[in-house]
């Protein structure tokens, strides 16, 4: 089952995020703060035009955003994070349908999903789902 998260959730999920981001590409160019973690979460809580959800068991989420687009004006949602436990794989395309299905809801007409680099599986996913490409981000320490 999949149900929007509570601020009770909130430490649960920054654990999330902090598996993550030791697991990931991000852990070799930022630091993790929880602090940060927790004050997006909050955010995307209390905030009408955001949604985070959760599988009931807390093993994934996924939460983001509808606004404008910056490029055609029209509606859009996008991903600020999708995870799922390595341990429970493969529920993630309900909590990926879900935010689709309240994206939709909220009058957007585009969803822009993200992926690190080499998630492969995660890319193919999308692709059967109907998602293209469209741009690449290149990060560097300053």
């Amino acid at each position: 089952m999949i149900r929007e998260a509570t601020e009770a959730d909130i430490g649960e999920l920054v654990s999330m995020a902090r598996q993550f981001h030791a697991s990931s590409q991000y852990g070799r160019w930022c630091h993790f703060s929880g602090s940060a973690v927790t004050e997006m979460l909050e955010g995307l809580i209390a905030s009408p035009e955001a949604a985070v959800f959760v599988t009931d068991d807390l093993s994934g989420a996924i939460g983001g955003s509808v606004a404008p687009s910056h490029v055609s004006g029209d509606l859009t949602a996008v991903e600020y994070f999708w995870w799922v436990n390595p341990d429970a794989r493969g529920s993630g395309g309900r909590l990926l349908i879900k935010f689709e299905n309240w994206a939709r809801a909220q009058g957007a007409v585009h969803l822009a999903m993200i992926a690190p680099e080499d998630a492969t599986d995660v890319h193919e996913l999308y692709a059967r789902r109907g998602y293209m490409p469209v741009e690449r981000q290149f990060v560097r320490a300053l």
